[in-house]
């Protein structure tokens, strides 16, 4: 006691592991009611001070600089705290800015992120992509999808899993009903195979174009509207998430019905080096999704490299709107790729269906009107400036009276954060915590308001 008494705030926050141990040792802690009010005590002082110490440009430089088990430290404690749907939405781009900083510099990624407890089901994969195979298996009692990468024989695995677990640390942090969670990075390493595999929710109904073949009479509005938030959200991101392959068959559908962004490029928000390693299509390479790209990422003027970005979505975005209507992708009376390029090029685009395929349904019934019609070729326009952004596109379609917000899934926390793995989110989620109003570092903790809340009159 006498050396925790000593730490100074840096230390005990990443030093905070260390009490979590102590507390363990106790017989029944789980059910001491006085030993939960006190750790949820504790985790509101560690979101005060450290939001604190973010907005203090010297310890948050301190914070910043930490190496090798410190750094582990710190890390694992940010990524316990951003697992708890209840943390205070106020806390959570700092304390992502914060693990996004630290794992840069350090090098490391929290300790959660990466789980060897995955099984996969026995059988063949049921889809396979440039990439890798897609199975079916389980986590912690949770239905899951893996996608599990190809390896040759000069593949340095440990340098492949810090880079794929690099990259999915942005979507790890990713909360939204309309984007498809990421639960971990799947390692089973072994001498002659090992497996390195990306691990998300299972989703039964399948992708939007095979569930409205199966469901022709459904609200296809509706789904439009969750795609456009679910983009409307990546593209919000600090830094933004771009997908780079928008179309149907990354659209999953939930088992409420809802749809959600599965497969977007996580390489697109940061410097990757494996580029679009997140992509699932049937094509080759960028030729796969050729029919939704948008016309400038065709432009080869000066060998310049042209990347995808928001507005590319934004096309890309107006074909999955042609694809739910239609019932058929973009120019799909044409198998010759130049073809295809020549015409978006020259800004030739689809013609508005009269019926979708494969029911014969009318697509005016369905729901693609003058106003949805015009939407979609706004979104196709030549000049990327002309396109309106994914908020603009949210504004522009139908309000949704009474809508329920329906979780794709369970929350990675709902998997990963169990009292023995995540004490943190245990304490968090404690339903009678009588906090009494306090002052900690400029920060308010207000009975009754759960976590804590920050002074709306503090200069940052």
């Amino acid at each position: 006691m006498a050396t925790w008494l000593s730490w100074d705030t840096l230390t005990s926050l990443r030093s905070h592991q260390t009490v979590i141990d102590c507390l363990r040792a106790f017989p029944d802690w789980q059910e001491t009611p006085q030993l939960r009010k006190a750790v949820a005590l504790d985790v509101d002082a560690l979101c005060a001070r450290l939001f604190n110490i973010i907005h203090t440009p010297s310890q948050y430089r301190a914070l910043s600089n930490l190496k090798d088990h410190n750094a582990q430290a710190m890390l694992n404690l940010l990524q316990n705290l951003l697992d708890s749907p209840l943390l205070d939405s106020r806390f959570r781009n700092p304390f992502v800015g914060a693990l996004l900083r630290l794992s840069g510099k350090s090098g490391l990624v929290p300790e959660a992120l990466v789980q060897d407890q995955v099984m996969l089901d026995v059988g063949d994969a049921f889809a396979a992509g440039a990439f890798g195979e897609l199975y079916t298996g389980s986590f912690r009692g949770q239905a899951v999808a893996v996608k599990v990468f190809k390896f040759y024989q000069n593949t340095d695995i440990a340098r492949y899993l810090k880079t794929v677990s690099r990259e999915t640390l942005i979507w790890r942090q990713l909360f939204h009903p309309h984007v498809l969670p990421f639960i971990c990075v799947y390692y089973y390493p072994t001498d002659n195979h090992p497996k390195i595999g990306l691990v998300s929710p299972w989703m039964k109904h399948g992708n939007v174009q095979q569930f409205l073949r199966q469901v022709p009479d459904t609200d296809r509005t509706s789904l439009v509207v969750d795609i456009a938030e679910g983009l409307s959200y990546l593209h919000s991101m600090k830094p933004k998430i771009i997908h780079g392959d928008l179309k149907a068959v990354n659209v999953l559908i939930t088992d409420a019905g809802t749809a959600c962004i599965a497969d977007f490029g996580l390489a697109r928000a940061l410097d990757s080096e494996i580029v679009n390693f997140s992509s699932w299509s049937n094509g080759h390479g960028s030729g796969g999704s050729l029919r939704w790209m948008a016309p400038e990422l065709f432009d080869q003027e000066e060998d310049a490299e042209v990347c995808s970005d928001t507005m590319t979505d934004i096309y890309a975005f107006g074909s999955v709107c042609y694809e739910i209507f239609s019932g058929c992708v973009p120019f799909h009376t044409i198998t010759n790729d130049y073809q295809i390029m020549s015409r978006i090029v020259a800004g030739r685009r689809p013609l508005r269906p009269i019926v979708s395929e494969p029911s014969l349904q009318s697509c005016s019934c369905l729901g693609l009107n003058d106003d949805m019609w015009l939407l979609i070729e706004d979104c196709w326009k030549k000049d990327p400036t002309g396109r309106p952004t994914a908020t603009e596109i949210v504004s522009r379609l139908p309000k949704r009276p009474n809508k329920v917000d329906t979780a794709v899934g369970p929350h990675p926390s709902r998997i990963l954060a169990n009292s023995s793995e995540n004490i943190i989110a245990w304490a968090i989620s404690h339903p009678h915590r009588d906090i009494e109003p306090d002052a900690i570092d400029g920060v308010i903790l207000e009975k009754g308001k759960g976590l804590v809340k920050v002074n709306e009159n503090l200069d940052y």
